[in-house]
């Protein structure tokens, strides 16, 4: 889209991304502490994954991290389609805003009604881990935050299923790598 063709822009990139990440997650912890271990593992994942696949792709010869031949589909998908990519990262942004958001009763107090006989609610299992959910469901009607963060789900899902996905990909890759390298060495 913008035509990041140096090495430093896409570094810069990268490193903004995470950054950017990171922030919100950790403002997330510090306002919901219940969320602490989940915001902590999604840092990780994040930085992980993206580290992993940057330093796999460098090493396999390739020109960015985002210059991907992925055995997975949805990997190939990802970053194959900017689209798809953005629709994904975008969505968990959202959804970390969302979350955020929720902190404040004035912004759950914008609410698009239900039709009649339709009601949410969410169990207690889940409100006990992430109390800020609580404040999602209102009696007459459903937040306009929590309506982003329900169309941002989907998105904030599949990334990190291709986090996940791109991290063991990278793994792999930068095993192949290392074994190779050994042969020759044997040699």
């Amino acid at each position: 889209m913008f035509n990041q063709t140096s090495t430093f822009g896409a570094v810069l990139d990268m490193v903004t991304d995470r950054l950017a990440t990171t922030g919100l997650l950790l403002l997330l912890c510090m306002v919901y502490p219940a969320m602490h271990v989940v915001c902590v593992s999604l840092i990780f994942l994040d930085i992980f994954s993206h580290w992993f696949q940057m330093y796999s792709t460098l090493a396999a010869g390739a020109a960015t991290h985002k210059d991907v031949k992925s055995k997975s589909w949805l990997v190939r998908t990802y970053y194959g389609s900017r689209l798809f990519m953005g629709y994904c990262c975008v969505s968990c942004e959202v959804l970390y805003l969302v979350i955020y958001a929720s902190k404040w009763p004035e912004l759950m107090g914008i609410v698009v009604p239900l039709p009649a006989g339709v009601a949410l609610t969410l169990p207690a299992q889940v409100t006990n881990v992430a109390p800020a959910l609580a404040s999602f469901t209102a009696a007459s009607g459903l937040p306009l935050m929590t309506l982003f963060g329900l169309m941002s789900l989907p998105g904030f899902f599949t990334k990190q299923i291709c986090n996940w996905v791109q991290l063991q990909n990278a793994s792999d890759t930068l095993i192949a790598l290392d074994q190779r390298k050994d042969q020759g060495k044997a040699r």
